[in-house]
């Protein structure tokens, strides 16, 4: 059903970052069954994350776009200050200005009603911004959960004047936290994982991590699943590259460990998979989440994903707001904290099965999950987006 009576046109656009993509992607669909015209901007080598009959104005792949990717990559071997000045600087930066045409083509060819801009791309920022249309803020991490600058005046004196620069240079006269829609900005965890101290604004919906209508992979063998407890290994398509140490003290822990681990390796896996090990270069996740008993994570998306099912975890941040996701699931109860450049397979299986075997940690996941539910997940999105402008 359509909250304003009548289809209307919604613009996405998105960095080139698969977590930040999935769940717009899952409200996106939700939206076009619903009756309304989807478009999106993005970069072509993400649109397979896509379902249904969207609109794509893509962005050129092209050597900046390489840079930016490359200034990804390395953000993980980074020391943390240095990774997030290296993000707004060497990633968002560059890309609102590499994507700032291909908006302004959407928007003068689709011409939408509104639209839904990742926290992270600011050319669609600024272009909602110029044109007074509705925008909603996608806020995919957890940086919005805990005010990370508030103790270092000194990195977000230059946050803001990076950011004042760039609307200026956009034309538009700066504002505070001007990457936050002061309509509508939507969050992806859940009230109790988020926690009590966190007190957000009316305009902010929480509305869980967006499942619905995420491609899968048809060829994982689901027939072998065995009866040991199986556990989830994924470090997300930026960590992956850097985590052949963390994947081996993965392979010394559990290699011969009674337990089945399923791994997702996009960067390839170091070393031959013992027999209790599945590796693929991508995961069906969604579908996998429901049938694990534990998931050992970076600390990204992947986090909501799993205590949306009720899955206790193991968390190896390795850098930004992962640790704020970390901090996150410990004071929840629902998992284990670990240092990913410092952990030995010793500590790790002894955390793995901690989480496994004591019931504690399932209870606290199943708290959360009923909390992820509660907050009502694509729908939700979907119905807070329809009532924007309507």
């Amino acid at each position: 059903m359509i909250a304003s009576g009548r289809p209307r046109r919604f613009l996405f656009v998105a960095p080139p970052l698969v977590g930040h993509v999935n769940p717009m992607a899952s409200i996106a669909r939700e939206l076009e069954l619903r009756g309304h015209r989807i478009g999106w901007v993005l970069h072509p080598s993400l649109r397979h994350l896509l379902i249904g009959d969207a609109t794509v104005h893509d962005v050129a792949e092209d050597d900046r776009f390489a840079a930016i990717m490359a200034a990804v990559a390395a953000l993980p071997g980074l020391p943390l200050p240095e990774a997030f000045m290296s993000f707004y600087r060497d990633v968002v930066m560059p890309l609102a200005a590499t994507m700032r045409a291909t908006v302004d083509t959407a928007l003068a060819t689709f011409r939408p009603d509104a639209m839904i801009v990742d926290q992270h791309a600011l050319a669609g920022v600024f272009a909602g911004r110029r044109s007074g249309l509705p925008w909603v803020t996608s806020a995919p991490t957890g940086q919005l959960l805990i005010r990370t600058l508030d103790s270092f005046a000194p990195t977000r004196v230059w946050l803001e004047t990076l950011f004042a620069k760039a609307e200026v240079e956009a034309g538009l006269l700066p504002v505070p936290w001007p990457d936050l829609s002061p309509q509508l900005v939507l969050l992806y965890t859940a009230p109790a994982l988020a926690g009590p101290d966190f007190v957000p604004p009316p305009w902010y919906r929480i509305v869980g991590p967006c499942l619905l209508h995420r491609t899968q992979d048809p060829q994982f063998p689901l027939a072998a699943l065995g009866t040991l407890p199986r556990v989830l290994l994924s470090l997300g398509t930026i960590v992956d590259g850097h985590g052949d140490r963390f994947t081996r003290t993965v392979l010394d822990a559990l290699g011969d460990a009674p337990v089945q681990v399923v791994a997702a390796a996009p960067s390839g896996f170091p070393g031959t998979p013992p027999r209790n090990f599945i590796v693929r270069a991508w995961l069906p996740q969604t579908h996998l989440l429901p049938l694990m008993h534990a998931v050992i994570s970076h600390g990204g998306s992947t986090v909501n994903e799993a205590l949306a099912f009720g899955v206790p975890m193991v968390v190896a941040p390795v850098t930004s707001d992962n640790f704020v996701m970390a901090r996150k699931v410990v004071e929840a109860g629902a998992g284990i904290r670990v240092k990913f450049r410092r952990v030995g397979p010793a500590e790790l299986r002894q955390a793995v099965f901690e989480v496994l075997e004591n019931p504690a940690y399932r209870r606290a996941a199943e708290v959360l999950r009923q909390s992820f539910t509660a907050a009502g997940g694509t729908p939700a999105a979907a119905d807070a987006i329809e009532a924007i402008g309507a």
